[in-house]
């Protein structure tokens, strides 16, 4: 096992991450905030570990932040649809639908994996006016997490916006 100089056993990059998730599940952004720090200066090759950071950065307020460390990740592993789809809501949150737009609609074209991630590329859809494809992809969120609430609302939504 690996261990540091002082008999310690080394922290993996999926344990550091953790902790940053756990701080953020407590409320505690300060201690998010230092823990990804350490993260992605330890670990810089650790994709997920800058799709954390551009997470964290969102929702603090801090969308360039969050662009920043979205781009880290994809230069990491640029075919990743989950880093695109972050890529593309940060664009959005910044106001530039016209460089989201691209990446938007090729993530349109694939099923994705998660019921969070079809839920938000729906949510991005709708934001470009393209309702009908919403429809689809709230109707996967909701087949990949049919417990979820908040994906039935939103499938609603969207089809009382289109007069359904």
């Amino acid at each position: 096992m690996n261990t540091t100089g002082s008999g310690k056993q080394a922290i993996t990059p999926g344990q550091l991450e953790a902790r940053v998730l756990a701080a953020i599940g407590q409320g505690n952004i300060k201690q998010a905030v230092v823990t990804c720090r350490q993260l992605n200066k330890q670990f810089p090759e650790f994709a997920s570990g800058w799709y954390t950071a551009s997470q964290l950065a969102a929702r603090v307020g801090n969308a360039r932040g969050a662009l920043q460390a979205i781009e880290q990740a994809l230069e990491l592993e640029p075919e990743s649809p989950r880093w695109q789809l972050q890529k593309a809501v940060c664009l959005m949150r910044m106001g530039d639908n016209q460089s989201a737009r691209p990446l938007l609609e090729q993530l349109d074209k694939l099923d994705l994996d998660s019921g969070f991630q079809c839920a938000q590329l729906a949510l991005q859809l709708s934001r470009l006016d393209k309702h009908e494809r919403a429809l689809h992809h709230y109707q996967r969120a909701i087949r990949l997490e049919p417990r979820l609430s908040e994906h039935h609302y939103n499938l609603a939504t969207v089809h009382r916006f289109l007069g359904n």
